[in-house]
């Protein structure tokens, strides 16, 4: 269930969150050797070599920002047109 927020406080969470680190495909959690290894056999060069480093921290992309400050999950891959008719 979506979590209803209005948009000062979306950009207030979003705030507290600057200084998580990026890694494509992670949507606010921890990064293990695992999620590593899923991510990078299924994304490439989007998962960087040094993403590694980041094992055992919270890390976040794009998408999962807004999916962990809203609790819906969204694939990195979908974009507004995926949800209109």
């Amino acid at each position: 269930m979506a979590k209803k927020m209005t948009g000062k406080e979306l950009v207030a969470f979003c705030r507290s969150k600057i200084g998580t680190p990026y890694v494509y495909g992670m949507k606010g959690k921890v990064m293990t050797e695992q999620n590593y290894k899923f991510l990078k056999n299924t994304y490439g060069k989007m998962v960087w070599l040094s993403d590694r480093d980041k094992i055992g921290k919270v890390c976040v992309d794009c998408s999962g920002l807004i999916s962990w400050a809203c609790g819906v999950t969204l694939a990195p891959t979908l974009s507004v047109s995926d949800f209109l008719p």
